[in-house]
């Protein structure tokens, strides 16, 4: 990184923010579920789910893992589970192994609200 314009930064900080975990994130998704909150937990259950590939789908981590991975404060993350489980997108069990809430996609209805954005967003623009 060149810094020999500004010797006043340190690169120490850059490289720190650079070595941390990036989050996937879709924001066509926060926007088909009106909320960047809920899109940005949507995509880290969305890239848990593939990575996990349990066969029923369900992905337990505890309330510190979704805040870290996310960036997200515990009340933005309540806030955007209530609201992908007011959309049905998302299911919540308690598990009886462990007092974790386990979370899995619901498919069906992940990709109604994603066709029905992008029908939406066709209909818009052949309005123009």
């Amino acid at each position: 990184m060149n810094t020999q314009n500004n010797p006043k930064i340190n690169v120490d900080y850059i490289n720190a923010f650079l070595r941390d975990v990036p989050l996937t994130y879709y924001p066509d998704i926060a926007k088909a579920v009106n909320s960047i909150e809920a899109g940005v937990f949507l995509s880290q259950l969305l890239y848990w789910t593939d990575i996990k590939r349990n066969p029923n789908g369900w992905i337990c981590k505890t309330q510190e893992e979704w805040t870290k991975e996310t960036g997200m404060s515990v009340k933005e993350c309540s806030k955007a589970r209530n609201k992908l489980k007011k959309l049905d997108i998302i299911e919540e069990q308690k598990n009886k192994e462990t007092p974790l809430p386990s979370y899995r996609l619901n498919f069906e209805n992940l990709y109604q609200t994603i066709k029905k954005y992008y029908e939406n967003r066709e209909t818009q623009k052949n309005k123009v």
